[in-house]
Order: structure tokens, then sequence, then C-alpha cells
């Protein structure tokens, strides 16, 4: 099978030079398994069957255009979707949402187009189920070749890598006025934050917030398993 993994990052963000943990875990599962496999940067291939990362933040005319022409393709589906936006969150008196390409219906109509969607969340399918959006759930799964082999010096008791947040930031500041020597990795390449977590004895995982955003991501769990 002839498949094009294909990642929709705009070139302000940093993410758009590098693959991403979940396209090159989806790269050695498929190569293992004898496909035909190319990875894309906000491009698709008509001659392959097309699976799209992080697609709510591309451009508006990649998607009319994919919608246009009819391309058959599958999307990986990791944001957080409710009826007040996508990936919803409050920090103070602020509110933030990822508008991507243009807001919760345009991601809705993108996806309920695709021929599937492989769901991180239960609680995601239900919501897509009202909008009678097919799904499946697909938990990320493992592969020895993102495997990084542990430092046997650990240079950190904790770790945290991720966006910054008051709530996250507040028990960061709690853990290290207790004593323990903490690092907070935000925004750094994956070889950096990987080269940290394998200097760390425990990696953690803090939700954003305990309300709008109070999940615990797998990402976060795997990307620590991987790096011992």
């Amino acid at each position: 099978m002839r498949i094009a993994l294909v990642q929709c990052y705009s070139q302000n963000n940093f993410s758009y030079y590098f693959m991403t943990e979940h396209i090159r875990l989806f790269y050695a599962a498929l190569c293992d398994l004898g496909c035909d496999v190319i990875f894309l940067n906000n491009q698709y291939d008509p001659s392959r069957f097309n699976i799209f990362f992080s697609s709510v933040s591309s451009e508006p005319d990649l998607i009319k255009d994919i919608l246009t022409n009819k391309i058959d393709f599958a999307v990986y589906q990791p944001e957080i979707l409710t009826s007040r936006g996508v990936n919803y969150r409050k920090e103070g008196d602020r509110i933030m949402s990822a508008n991507g390409i243009g807001g919760l219906y345009q991601y809705l109509n993108f996806i309920a187009n695709a021929r599937i969607v492989l769901e991180i969340f239960p609680f995601n399918q239900r919501y897509l189920a009202e909008y009678k959006i097919k799904s499946i759930l697909f938990p990320l799964g493992h592969h020895q070749t993102l495997e990084n082999t542990p430092e046997s010096n650990k240079d950190f008791d904790l770790c945290f890598f991720g966006l910054g947040s008051s709530y996250r930031k507040r028990i960061i500041s709690e853990l290290e006025e207790a004593g323990l020597n903490c690092e907070f990795v935000i925004k750094r390449h994956n070889f950096f934050r990987d080269n940290v977590l394998t200097r760390t004895k425990i990696n953690l995982a803090l939700p954003y917030n305990t309300n709008s955003m109070s999940h615990i991501s797998p990402f976060r769990v795997y990307t620590g398993l991987y790096n011992g």
C-alpha cells in the first residue's frame, strides 16, 4: 500500500522543521508492514492514501484543495474537542483555543470528509458521534526505533515537557521548594527534550489545568517510557 504521512504546520512553528514522534511511530510501523511510505509537509500526494497529522494547524487553502479534489485520506486526531472549541482552555481571565483552519466547525467539516478518524481519546469519540463522524479509538503503540538509552547518571529528579501554564508552573515551583531538582522543557526540539528525559529520574505528566484541560496526554506517557 502506498501511503503519505502529511504533517501540517506553518513555517513559523518550529515543529515544521522536524518529524514528530507520532509520524515517526507511524512511519516505522507501516514500513515494517511492507507499505511504501513517504513523509510530506503541508502537501498531499493524490496517488497515495494520505494520513494527516496536526491538521487543525493547516492553512485554509490546503484544506479547501483537499476537499475540492476529493483526496482519499485519514486524520490522526489528538486534539481536545468540546462545544467551546478545539483545545479550549482557560488561563486566569484569558480564554484560548486552537483556531487553526477557522475554528471548531471548519475542523469538524474537514475530518468528517475523511475515510476514517484515528482518535486518541474515548471522550472525543462520543463528541464526534454527535456529528456522525466515523472514528476508531487508536491508542498509540510502541516501536523500538523510538527508544533512547537512559543515562546511568541522573542530573534531574523530575522533568516536565510541554506548554507552560500557571498550574504547571505552580506545581514545579512547589516541588523545587521541597528540595527536588526539576527541569521544565518548553519548546525544544525532541532531540534536546529526549536528552533531558534520559537524564531524569521521573518524567511528570501534568494536565494543563484542573478545569478546561484536565486530561493526561498519552503522548507524555509514552515519550517518557521511550527515554527510560
